[in-house]
């Protein structure tokens, strides 16, 4: 495998002038911001990754399930940004995405809002699957 669900993410976000708009490429980051980050700003990080499996081994066609959150001062904001997400990864279809071909996002079961223990930050959660070659 060349390419990485992590990847794919990063690039597709990038592209997406709607959420750049909101929250720019380089307020984007795997897993964790750096202290004392801008709001607003986006978090993913792989939750589930595999192989599918044919009867001849594996099929070389990826499953992953991706955590996208949309992190901001304002709840208004947070679920603005969510928003342009969904629509932006959802529309990346049969697409090649850097060294990743045949790519297809799309959302997951999970979405929500909630807001940090200081209630200072607010952050929309969305998972999304990925299938690629």
């Amino acid at each position: 495998m060349t390419a990485s669900a992590m990847q794919i993410v990063k690039t597709s976000l990038a592209a997406i002038s709607a959420v750049t708009a909101i929250a720019p490429a380089t307020r984007h980051y795997p897993v964790r911001a750096p202290e004392h980050v801008t709001a607003p700003y986006i978090l993913f990080r792989l939750a589930t990754e595999g192989d599918e499996e044919l009867l001849s081994g594996p099929a070389g066609y990826y499953e992953s399930r991706v955590t996208v959150e949309c992190i901001s001062d304002s709840v208004t904001t947070a679920d603005a940004l969510g928003e342009q997400v969904k629509r932006g990864l959802g529309a990346v279809t049969k697409a090649t995405v850097g060294e990743a071909t045949d790519v297809d996002i799309y959302k997951a079961a999970t979405d929500f809002l909630d807001f940090d223990d200081a209630r200072q930050a607010s952050r929309r959660v969305i998972d999304f699957y990925l299938r690629w070659k």
